[in-house]
């Protein structure tokens, strides 16, 4: 049993190196972000003993070019997601955050994140579902709602490995409808072999930053996997 209840998924910071906008609209994006949560250990058997899956959402944060919202991390990183490490559950077990970035160019930025939220879910959920069907075999006798043994490391690498090219209807779609500029999604990992090393893993507690280039616009997001 894990010591620590929580494994966080935590901004640390946001920087803007480049915008999207055009002279009009202003030198600085209005740049929002969510993000879908995936965990190994909450992909059970279905009442079809087929794996199901339940996705975790993150609500929506932004701002996040503004020092007012930003700022405040430096201190006290903000929490945008965090999994329940005292759940049932067989290792390795693999988490993965789906960062969705969408830059405001008009007011319906919550119907554009719940769009996000459904179309995006749909496809993790789809990679992780085939995933665990693939690792774990016939399901047949297992009881319906229980722990599928032998999937973290399959979950995580199909959910990691889901190209942009897949985001592409679904993003095109959804900036058509609302002109808001949907990024493409961005998934970051982890694969936990055991509780034993949840205190010396390489990507637990160090601040780590992934960079975001499209639409004409750079930024920088930096983040950290943290225990609490």
């Amino acid at each position: 049993m894990p010591t620590a209840a929580r494994l966080q998924f935590r901004l640390r910071g946001f920087a803007e190196h480049e915008s999207t906008d055009t002279f009009i609209q202003g030198a600085s994006d209005e740049v929002f972000l969510s993000a879908i949560g995936t965990d190994s250990a909450a992909v059970l058997v279905g009442p079809d003993h087929q794996p199901t899956l339940e996705l975790k959402h993150s609500g929506t944060v932004g701002d996040v070019s503004e020092d007012r919202v930003r700022n405040p991390w430096k201190q006290n990183p903000h929490v945008l997601l965090d999994f329940d490490l005292r759940r049932p559950s067989d290792w390795p077990r693999s988490m993965a955050v789906t960062l969705l970035l969408v830059e405001e160019d008009n007011q319906k930025i919550g119907e554009t994140f719940s769009k996000l939220h459904s179309e995006v879910g749909g496809v993790v959920r789809q990679a992780a579902v085939k995933a665990a069907s693939t690792a774990a075999g016939a399901l047949a006798g297992a009881a319906i709602g229980s722990v599928i043994p032998g999937i973290g490391t399959a979950v995580g690498a199909a959910v990691g490995g889901i190209a942009g090219a897949t985001y592409d209807v679904v993003i095109e779609a959804i900036s058509e409808g609302l002109k808001n500029e949907a990024f493409t999604p961005i998934t970051l990992t982890i694969l936990v072999q055991d509780p034993a090393e949840l205190g010396r893993h390489p990507k637990i507690g160090v601040p780590q930053f992934v960079q975001v280039g499209e639409h004409g616009a750079r930024y920088t997001i930096e983040y950290d996997w943290h225990l609490a």
